[in-house]
């Protein structure tokens, strides 16, 4: 019998050294858009204005960044974005893990609800969040309007 050692993971918050491996994650999950607010420098500026509420997970064998959360605040709600772990690393409680750390930073500094976005035809993500016990809205309409179309 051989066995198989589990590999060592590491979490992080998120700083602008993530970024491109952040960003390179989310756009090879499967559920996970980026859009016009998803730039490097949007990023950097999100995470600026929100430092310590997101984080990465790294396996530290490889050194490679195998999931992530961007999470941040408007002063009342706590908002989570592009929550994503690696394909062949699921199943290991690791977004758990990060939610988890982005909720205790939203908790320590008064925010009392988070909100998550979850594209209605992205099956996989409601069931996830409705199984670690996150209540869907159906009051709610979400409309977006961008500010630089012709760009």
């Amino acid at each position: 019998m051989v066995e198989i050692k589990e590999r060592m993971i590491q979490y992080f918050e998120m700083n602008e050294s993530h970024i491109k491996s952040a960003i390179n994650l989310w756009a090879n999950t499967r559920g996970i858009d980026l859009t016009i607010g998803d730039s490097e420098d949007e990023i950097k500026k999100y995470l600026i204005r929100n430092t310590g509420f997101s984080f990465i997970g790294l396996d530290s064998e490889k050194n490679q960044l195998i999931g992530s959360i961007l999470c941040g605040h408007d002063g009342r709600r706590g908002f989570i974005y592009h929550l994503a772990v690696s394909e062949k690393y699921r199943n290991k409680q690791i977004a758990q893990e990060l939610i988890a750390r982005s909720l205790e930073k939203l908790y320590k500094i008064g925010i009392k609800r988070c909100m998550v976005m979850v594209k209605e035809t992205n099956y996989k993500a409601q069931l996830f969040w409705s199984k670690n016990g996150w209540s869907q809205r159906n009051d709610l309409r979400m409309f977006s309007f961008d500010l630089m179309k012709n760009e």
